[in-house]
Parts: C-alpha cells; structure tokens; sequence
C-alpha cells in the first residue's frame, strides 16, 4: 500500500511540473534574435549609416557588418549648365582722388527722386477765367506771389508743391508772373479772348483786414437775389456765363505776409439788359486796425480797355468802435449797363 501511494504521488507531482496548474505544456519560449542592421545610404559620396531594425523569428542566416558592401560614388551630370564668364571691367583712378556721389541738391532732385524743375501752366477756362496750375517739387509749403495787370496776391502751395488757382482775366492777353519764395519770378502768357465779354472791379489791400466788395445787380436790395459777394457766389461752367456776376476773393488771409484781392466781374458781353450794378465795400472795425489807416487799390477794366488802378486810403475809427461793420459806397464806382 504504501509503495503504491507513494508511485501515484510521484506520477502527479511530475504531471505538475510538466503541463503547469493549468495543464497546459510549459515549454521554454525561444529566446528573441539578436537585432540586425540594415545599412541605409543618406548620399552618394557619404558613408554608410547603421539603423537598427528589430527582425522576427525568420529562419535564415543574419547579416554582420563585415558583410556589408558599399556602393561606388554617384556623379550627377548634366542638371545646369555652367554660367558665362563675367567680363571684368577696369578704369584707372589716381590714387590720391576720392570719389563722393553728388547729392541731390547736386543732380536737381527733391528726396523723392523727382525733378526740381518748376512747371507752370495756365489754360483758358470758362467766364474769362484762367486756370493756372504750378508745380515745385522741391519748394513744399512755400509762399507763392502771383501777379497780373495790377492784382498781386499771396498763397501756400501744398506739401508737394503745387498751387492751384482760378484767376480772372484783366486783360484779352493776360500775363502772369509767379514768384515761389526767394527765387526769381516765372512769366506766363495766355490769350483770353472772352476777357472782352466782362466789366471787372478788384480791390486789393494788404494785411488781413477783413475787406468785401458788394454788387447788388440791377435794383437788388442786400440779401437778395441780385446780391452778390465773394461768399454768394460760384464760378461759372461752361454754358452759364449769362447768369449773372460773381466776386472772387484771392490770396491766404493767414499768412503774415498776407495779399489780398477780391474781383467783381459781371457778364456785360452776355447780358442784354440795361441797368446799374451798385457797388461798395463793406470794411470790419477790429482791434488790429482800429484809429489805424488801410491803403487800397482799385482796378478796373471795362469790355477790355485798358486796366485802370487808382490807390485808395481807408480810415477806420477808434476802437471803441472794434466789431463794427463800415459801409463804404463811394470807393467804386457803379456799373452801367447798356443793351448791346
């Protein structure tokens, strides 16, 4: 009894540690293969580089690195072709010169590579106007003084030196000289033939008094329809010249050297109607001029005769008479007008 019961222990600790607890074969698993390099080639004329790469258990011989080859340099041929050669130049310069690039004072050219020369322009523009536009590309900001046939006014051209500005033609020829800043005056002529269609009143003074020249047209009362003065009216277009008059001021009040002028100028070539154009001027007390005396000049032509200019003193009262207005009625003469 004993020998058997000790055989059957025997038989079922080996069946134990052959299949495990859960009876199933507990075989040894393979050990991994060793690792293998496989070469990977980055360029043509470099050497070989190594990444490692796990394998799986396939059957087969493994690679070491003494049984590697190696592939001869690649030349690539071909792919661009080759340049020219550069012609090379040479001048000879003493060796005592320096060399310095002119600046653009030197060369007439504005920090914007523009030209300084200056152009002027002056076109014929409807009512007896001329249309004069100048450009100084070098002369931003300046003070221009224009003239023609006794008017003299002053303006500011823009920051890139040009001025615009309407002028009205005194004269069948008109001449117009233009001064920008310190340099020397630039005179253009233009023929204005419609120049003989109008009857034209300037007032021009200097300094920023504040001077208007009125109009009431054909028996208007002020504020009416026939009242005209700089701020009532428009410059005319093409085809509406037979409307009526206009006054145009000209020059900038804000400068200190300020010019001003404001220019009546009535249709008398277009019209067909008699009548009388009265005319004033209208002058503010302030305390700048005040007790003080104003020079003023009167131009005047009529259906393109000879410009007229007559200088004129206007005395302002005190000041404790500052922000009145005067009304001056025997400055300039009345207009009559005569059917044609």
């Amino acid at each position: 009894m004993t020998a058997v019961v000790t055989l059957v222990i025997a038989a079922g600790a080996g069946h134990i540690m052959q299949y495990g607890v859960s009876g199933e074969s507990n075989q040894a698993m393979p050990a991994p293969r060793p690792t293998e390099w496989t070469p990977i080639q980055t360029r043509a004329d470099a050497s070989m580089l190594f990444s490692p790469t796990l394998r799986t258990a396939v059957p087969g011989p493994s690679v070491t690195e003494s049984q590697l080859t190696f592939p001869e340099p690649v030349t690539v041929t071909g792919l661009s072709p080759a340049l020219p050669k550069a012609k090379v130049s040479r001048i000879s310069v003493p060796a005592d010169s320096s060399y310095n690039p002119p600046g653009d004072d030197e060369i007439n050219l504005n920090g914007f590579g523009m030209a300084c020369e200056e152009n002027i322009e002056a076109t014929v523009a409807p009512g007896g106007m001329i249309e004069l536009l100048l450009e100084a590309p070098c002369e931003p900001n300046a003070v221009v003084l224009l003239e023609h046939a006794g008017l003299r006014f002053r303006m500011r051209a823009d920051t890139t030196g040009q001025l615009s500005v309407s002028i009205p033609a005194m004269q069948s020829k008109a001449r117009i000289s233009v001064t920008v800043g310190e340099n020397v005056a630039v005179t253009e002529t233009v023929p204005v033939p419609d120049a003989a269609d109008f009857d034209r009143v300037a007032m021009l003074w200097e300094g920023s008094s504040a001077l208007s020249l009125h109009a009431l047209e054909f028996d208007a009362g002020p504020g009416g329809a026939g009242h005209v003065s700089a701020r009532r009216s428009v410059l005319p277009a093409s085809g509406d010249v037979a409307v009526g008059g206009f006054i145009q001021r000209l020059g900038d009040p804000e400068l200190d050297d300020a010019s001003l002028v404001e220019v009546y100028s009535f249709p008398s070539g277009y019209i067909e109607r008699e009548g009388t154009v009265r005319l004033s001027v209208a002058a503010r007390v302030t305390t700048e001029n005040c007790g003080d005396t104003l020079a003023v000049s009167r131009i005047q032509t009529r259906g393109g005769a000879p410009v007229e200019n007559t200088d004129i003193q206007i005395g302002f009262p005190d000041c404790e008479f500052a922000g009145r207005i005067l009304v001056l009625k025997n400055l300039v003469e009345d207009l009559k007008i005569a059917r044609k």
